[in-house]
């Protein structure tokens, strides 16, 4: 069976907090007579599979993680899957490493997404480019991964070194409602939130961004895409 498509997801840190990678296999959800499952407006209804996890150490460069990430982007187990899609954390200094991505020539479609709070989503063009770029309220993001946790529909390769990590990481996560009656989502004071919100990017873009043309669409468990991981990723 053809390997699904990839959805990467870049949480971009600074001194203090980790750069983070994750990637995403999106595969069909089949019933057991083996057809898409659909939800009630037709659309089939997707798995997710974290197949990947990776930091990069503190007070590293940015060009040096663009390196990283072009070259993980390039491999042929990352291309067999077709062109991957990677959304890039473009909040605060997110928006110069974001041109740095734009001007490396890497092998992926990148969508930047802006990271807001409150609720809701808009869709623009970056920088009067022709590359899309989304701001997505952080509630939306952290929802993507509750949603995909709580239905089945997303999981995670429990052999990654990172996955005992991650999964930490969300059970550190916090709920708080605002004096304005609006929930948040926060990781706890002192604990770091980089895994969680590099997976929150990839599924939220592989829910929401449209396909690409001849992308494939049905896939298989070929999970060894962290075997080799990028100098410096850990």
């Amino acid at each position: 069976m053809r390997p699904g498509p990839l959805f990467l997801g870049l949480d971009l840190g600074q001194a203090q907090d980790y750069t983070a990678l994750a990637i995403l296999e999106r595969e069909p959800m089949l019933d057991d007579a083996g057809h898409p499952c659909r939800d009630g407006r037709g659309h089939e209804i997707a798995g997710y599979t974290v197949v990947h996890l990776g930091r990069y150490p503190l007070h590293s460069p940015y060009p040096a993680l663009v390196a990283g990430v072009k070259e993980l982007a390039a491999r042929p187990a990352v291309q067999a899957r077709g062109r991957p899609k990677l959304a890039i954390d473009a909040t605060g200094v997110g928006r110069a490493v974001v041109d740095q991505f734009l001007g490396a020539g890497i092998a992926a479609e990148l969508v930047p997404i802006t990271i807001t709070s409150g609720a809701g989503v808009t869709r623009d063009n970056w920088n009067k480019t022709a590359v899309t770029c989304y701001r997505v309220a952080k509630l939306d993001l952290v929802a993507a991964v509750r949603v995909g946790l709580d239905s089945g529909r997303l999981k995670i390769v429990p052999s990654l070194a990172l996955a005992a990590t991650l999964t930490k990481e969300l059970r550190d996560y916090q709920v708080k409602v605002t004096q304005a009656a609006h929930e948040t989502f926060n990781a706890r004071e002192g604990a770091h939130d980089d895994l969680v919100l590099a997976v929150a990017l990839a599924a939220w873009l592989g829910e929401n961004a449209p396909p690409s043309p001849g992308a494939p669409v049905s896939g298989g468990r070929r999970h060894g895409l962290s075997r080799d991981m990028p100098p410096g990723w850990r």
